[in-house]
């Protein structure tokens, strides 16, 4: 029998503290939902931002890989080459159109500076339908709107490199000529990240269509008085390509800088004619589409 006065059942003041102690565990597990679910959203942000520029860079790689072969009329396939703007021909997979049966189409890559906020990588091709290469429009700004440009298509947001200088392209060699390989490195983020997560993508291409210039090398041989018999053979070229031969005496002209004088003989064999003692004797050696090659040194004449 229960005794008078009895009761089951909680005071207000155990109910309020479960309550109390409930809201607090409620707000704990919202706030971790809360931040789980901002995490998630952020890494799905940063992921379509990372996919997408991993399909631009995909895009270029096959551009370069696709380089246009090179003619005597325009022995390069890069026009210019520079840390955040590249340059260079292509052959368009679509096929030939007129007079341009290979469709070699000139294409750029460049990265914006925008005066607030991330930059942009753009691109831009110019299309052309006569069988001469024209000349490559002028590079006002990224993207350029001197005329022979197509409208610039805006591949990529967010991209951070010029923070801190970090070029999107790097170049196995300093003279644009001697180019045979491209390492193209894309810092970005996504466009609506706050803090600066960044995201790095590289990639390195080798150019197997760029014609590299050939490489000058001689002998030098007494051959009686005032005369030296000067012999090229040892000169060669990547592509085996045949070479020109031009020899100076007392002169060492830059066929890469400028339009080199007349030369003294040509050949891979000559018989140089000069006075006794010491001089100067440059062979410059060209490959069918121009490019060139010097080699000087002293050469004792009896």
């Amino acid at each position: 029998m229960t005794p008078h006065g009895g009761q089951s059942g909680f005071a207000l003041v155990e109910l309020l503290a479960v309550m109390s102690i409930s809201i607090v565990m409620l707000s704990a597990v919202l706030l971790t939902y809360d931040g789980f679910h901002s995490r998630a959203d952020r890494n799905a942000r940063v992921n379509e931002s990372q996919a997408q520029t991993r399909q631009t860079i995909g895009q270029l790689a096959r551009d370069l890989r696709n380089l246009a072969s090179p003619t005597p009329e325009q022995p390069q396939a890069i026009d210019s080459a520079a840390a955040y703007d590249l340059v260079f021909q292509t052959v368009n997979p679509n096929g030939g159109t007129s007079s341009n049966v290979t469709n070699v189409q000139r294409v750029r890559y460049c990265v914006d500076e925008p005066s607030s906020g991330d930059a942009n990588l753009w691109a831009q091709t110019q299309t052309w339908t006569s069988a001469s290469i024209p000349a490559m429009p002028a590079l006002n700004g990224c993207p350029s709107t001197a005329a022979g440009w197509g409208a610039g298509r805006r591949l990529v947001t967010g991209v951070t490199n010029r923070q801190g200088d970090r070029p999107l392209f790097l170049y196995n060699a300093a003279i644009k000529t001697d180019i045979t390989a491209v390492t193209t490195q894309l810092w970005s983020r996504a466009a609506t990240d706050a803090e600066p997560r960044l995201g790095l993508l590289r990639t390195q291409v080798f150019l197997r269509n760029q014609n590299q210039s050939p490489t000058a090398s001689f002998t030098a041989t007494a051959a009686g008085t005032g005369h030296v018999l000067l012999n090229g053979s040892s000169s060669s070229d990547p592509e085996g390509d045949e070479l020109r031969y031009d020899w100076y005496l007392d002169q060492a002209p830059d066929c890469r800088t400028g339009t080199p004088p007349p030369a003294t003989g040509s050949g891979i064999v000559f018989d140089m004619a000069a006075s006794s003692g010491t001089h100067t004797i440059s062979l410059i050696v060209y490959d069918s589409a121009g490019l060139c090659s010097r080699s000087t040194r002293q050469v004792d004449v009896p």
